[in-house]
């Protein structure tokens, strides 16, 4: 899909690509227990029911991940990263 897509997916969050890119976005459905997560509130992060991932599908890199609760809303904000895989 395009970074444009994925943003779309993801309630606009910013993937970090041009709109065109192409990237893998992932979801995985848990439950996942979190560990050090630190939330702006400092709130208990409490059990993850989804992840999301993206990959720039060109390098292979990830550019981004995240929790979410079914509840709505994402609980650890998507954090971009910046791991070469070369």
């Amino acid at each position: 899909m395009t970074s444009r897509n994925a943003s779309r997916v993801m309630r606009g969050e910013y993937v970090g690509l041009p709109d065109d890119a192409l990237v893998y976005y992932v979801l995985l459905k848990g439950p996942f227990i979190p560990e050090n997560i630190i939330t702006l509130t400092g709130a208990d992060s409490g059990i993850a029911d989804r992840m999301e991932e993206v990959f720039d599908a060109y390098t292979g890199n990830q550019l981004l991940w995240g929790t979410e609760r079914d509840e709505g809303g994402i609980y650890a904000t998507l954090v971009p990263l910046f791991i070469s895989l070369y």
